[in-house]
């Protein structure tokens, strides 16, 4: 027969192994937590690196846009500025040989409207 004895401290060698393996898996539970918050972390940081990639690349887009869209206003505005040079180059050839005075004063207003006018854009072109 088994005395009480023996069944008492086998009962005590079973719930000590019991402790034991939930304390190893307690410790791995926290081992297996401490990793995964370690993850999520990383992938928070990855995440963050990315959206500011992102927004840079956004930026350098944006940038490059408004940069583009200046060159295409001021080749506008010189383009602008060159038809009238031209305009008034061939309304001055035309005024001299002209004689009637009434055409030749009006010549004369569009060649001084034309000067302002590309006087102005000079102006917005800084070439003065």
């Amino acid at each position: 027969m088994v005395s009480s004895w023996t069944i008492w401290r086998s009962e005590l060698s079973k719930r000590k192994l019991d402790l034991m393996e939930q304390m190893e898996l307690r410790k791995a539970k926290k081992h297996w937590k401490a990793k995964e918050e370690a993850r999520k972390e990383r992938e928070e940081e990855c995440r963050n690196i990315e959206h500011l990639f992102e927004v840079q690349w956004k930026a350098k887009e944006y940038a490059h846009k408004e940069t583009e869209e200046q060159r295409k206003a001021r080749d506008h505005l010189f383009n602008e500025w060159e038809c009238i040079q031209l305009n008034i180059g061939q309304l001055s050839n035309v005024l001299a040989i002209n004689t009637n005075e009434l055409i030749k004063h009006d010549m004369q207003s569009d060649i001084m409207a034309l000067i302002n006018r590309k006087k102005l854009f000079a102006n917005e072109l800084n070439f003065n």
